[in-house]
């Protein structure tokens, strides 16, 4: 057996140039036993002959394999996405294995690939003019990746395989006119031409999908909505629910003003108030975030000419509670709604308002209590 290595290297270089492939096949396959590790050698050489379905079973048993350490430096990363390519490329030679379950076990396991494998898989449909189910993958995938980059390589597969079908569809329809075929070739341009317009709505499911707690995006996807109020109420809706204020980025409150103001801006001052009340009862991280609420809210009274409404929801805002819920100690471990009452700009707005609206001796207890507070600035001393 201290030989095999020199007979080998001169049976193998017969092998490879033999004319009878099966001949060459039988002698790797002799070979593997003495050295296993030779097997990406193999694999290259059952490709060079044109034997994908060998080819591919080999590499998929070779994946298998935990302890498996490639001679030719390859990464087990760099193997699967091999696999992926082999098995997408020649579908009608590799029935032997389940290849979308490949697939979608490579999507768990490398997600910084997802794009190419989504495509990928998309391409082995194709492949075997199975369109609909193509583009049921070019959907799941684009619901599915979370970064912009996997998103575009997606996208862009999609479009390209919708104008391709187009095309063909163009041409056989000036080869042999036909009604059937010219109503099919509209129902194809409309389906683009929707994929089209929701692209800037699936981007925006991506940046949240990848940051759910970005209360800029979900301001952004809301305005993507204008003029469809059905689908803005839901996105409020979802983003109030989602949104962390503990985790989120942005200033929280915005959410919860401008899906008032969105009822406000339709007239309907009955539900604005609803979710305004709701607002003034969630756990913010400052209590900043819980006046600009209360700020907001009576700010779209005063818009609605409603100066009484304004003044009981400043009044409401300001309550002082009683001496022994006060105190540092007791304030730090209670939710902001405990502190709102040192709010100074909160006490200020009200002072202004009770001056305009209220008369002396209510603007005067108001100034009073803020004085009584301790929470009083120069320019409040110099208004009172």
């Amino acid at each position: 057996i201290t030989q095999h290595e020199r007979v080998w290297e001169l049976y193998l270089n017969f092998a490879r140039n033999c004319k009878v492939p099966e001949t060459a096949v039988r002698v790797y396959k002799r070979y593997l036993q003495f050295d296993p590790d030779a097997v990406e050698d193999y694999i290259e050489f059952l490709l060079d002959i044109g034997r994908v379905s060998e080819a591919a079973l080999k590499l998929a048993e070779l994946l298998n394999r935990e302890n498996f350490v490639s001679l030719r430096g390859k990464s087990r990363h760099k193997l699967w996405m091999e696999l992926c390519e082999l098995v997408c490329k020649n579908p009608s030679q590799v029935k032997a294995l389940r290849v979308e379950a490949i697939i979608r076990s490579g999507l768990r396991t490398f997600s910084d690939e997802a794009g190419h494998l989504w495509c990928a898989l998309a391409d082995f449909f194709i492949r075997q003019a199975f369109f609909e189910q193509a583009r049921d993958v070019y959907e799941e995938g684009i619901s599915s990746v979370v970064t912009v980059r996997d998103f575009s390589m997606i996208f862009d597969a999609y479009t390209q395989f919708e104008e391709s079908l187009i095309s063909a569809q163009m041409e056989q329809q000036m080869a042999t006119p036909d009604d059937d075929v010219q109503e099919e070739l509209e129902m194809r341009l409309a389906r683009l031409e929707r994929l089209m317009e929701r692209r800037p709505e699936l981007l925006s499911s991506v940046l949240l999908r990848q940051n759910p707690h970005s209360v800029h995006e979900w301001l952004k996807r809301a305005a993507l909505f204008d003029g469809q109020p059905a689908k803005v109420i839901h996105t409020f809706a979802t983003a109030v629910k989602t949104v962390d204020p503990q985790l989120a980025i942005g200033k929280p409150h915005n959410l919860w003003l401008q899906f008032a103001k969105f009822y406000e801006d339709h007239n309907d001052l009955k539900n604005a108030r609803v979710i305004l009340r709701k607002a003034t009862q969630v756990p913010f991280k400052t209590v900043e975030d819980l006046a600009a609420v209360w700020t907001g809210w009576a700010e779209m009274e005063l818009r609605a000419k409603k100066y009484n409404e304004a003044l009981a929801v400043l009044a409401e805002a300001t309550i002082i509670p009683p001496a022994a819920n006060r105190g540092k100690e007791k304030e730090a471990n209670a939710p902001v709604q405990a502190r709102l009452y040192k709010h100074t700009k909160l006490w200020a707005f009200y002072a202004d308002l009770q001056e305009s609206l209220a008369g002396f001796d209510a603007t005067k207890e108001t100034y009073d209590k803020i004085f009584e507070l301790r929470i009083v600035t120069p320019q409040l001393v110099l208004n009172y």
